[in-house]
């Protein structure tokens, strides 16, 4: 979730197997313009800027740091967009300023 200060916060507690719809809403470093989600946890995100993020869940690996990532969020490098959207078996869409749509592709 994206509040009007751009801030981003993910819910905590949530149990699909029991359908368990969580408890709190929690923080996460980073400030997007908006995010979007697709299952076990891949979350991708588009700053002020139209740079595009993608969450690492918490793992940050030496290419990361040298790339100067942001704690638990890598920088996704080439295009700026005005929305990106995630989905099933982790394809991506993004859409530019011009309305060109682009795919991500090669994505394991």
């Amino acid at each position: 979730m994206v509040n009007v200060h751009n801030e981003v916060y993910r819910r905590v507690g949530v149990d699909m197997s029991s359908y368990n719809q969580g408890t709190h809403w929690e923080q996460v470093y980073g400030e997007h313009s908006m995010v979007t989600t697709a299952e076990e946890g891949i979350v991708w995100a588009i700053d002020a800027h139209g740079q595009t993020w993608r969450w690492n869940e918490g793992q940050i690996s030496l290419e990361e740091i040298i790339d100067n990532a942001d704690h638990e969020w890598t920088w996704i490098e080439h295009e700026q967009l005005i929305r990106v959207d995630v989905g099933y078996n982790s394809q991506v869409v993004g859409i530019k300023d011009n309305g060109d749509a682009l795919f991500r592709t090669g994505v394991t």
